[in-house]
């Protein structure tokens, strides 16, 4: 079975579960309990609604670094093609406007999510560390905190920013490029 026919199939399982879930509701019938919600449940974790917010922040942020190298390969530099080297296959990408488009939403969401004035730091941060690209020990002395204090902050941002990417449409990034 293909990947998209497992897919629908799964949408179809997914909405036939919600629907006895939702009519067991109504007609003031009791489910099966934790059976019936651990099968949604594990349904839903498939689909990704229940992904923690460091999760959607790691996933949008591969993206971010993923597309900032696409664009810095392809500024204008011709490749040629090795006719004796097998295919590496289909890889998708953007177009160029898109890819940039995402670039800079996601580093402005990143800065409007840290804008709190007692956040200058974490907003620091997030500058050095995820959007330029320092090394750690380089980010930690750019920011000037200890490792301990780095490392909490590093876990805010990642939290904070993942639930304002899911928030404002960066996450799930295939709906982003496909709405």
């Amino acid at each position: 079975m293909g990947r998209g026919r497992c897919l629908d199939a799964l949408g179809e399982l997914l909405a036939n579960e919600l629907a006895l879930l939702r009519r067991a509701a109504v007609e003031g019938k009791r489910t099966n309990g934790p059976t019936e919600a651990k099968r949604f449940g594990l349904i839903f974790e498939f689909w990704g609604a229940d992904m923690k917010s460091k999760e959607v922040f790691e996933v949008c942020h591969q993206r971010y670094k993923g597309l900032r190298n696409f664009l810095d390969g392809s500024a204008g530099a011709v490749k040629s093609a090795d006719l004796d080297l097998p295919s590496s296959g289909y890889h998708w990408r953007p177009n160029r406007g898109k890819a940039c488009e995402y670039i800079a939403d996601f580093e402005r969401i990143g800065r409007h999510g840290l804008r709190r004035p007692e956040w200058k730091g974490r907003l620091r941060l997030f500058e050095t560390y995820f959007v330029n690209g320092l090394e750690y020990d380089r980010a930690r002395s750019a920011v000037g905190v200890a490792a301990g204090t780095f490392d909490y902050w590093y876990q805010e941002v990642k939290k904070t920013l993942g639930a304002e990417f899911s928030r404002t449409g960066l996450f799930p990034p295939s709906k982003y490029f496909h709405p």
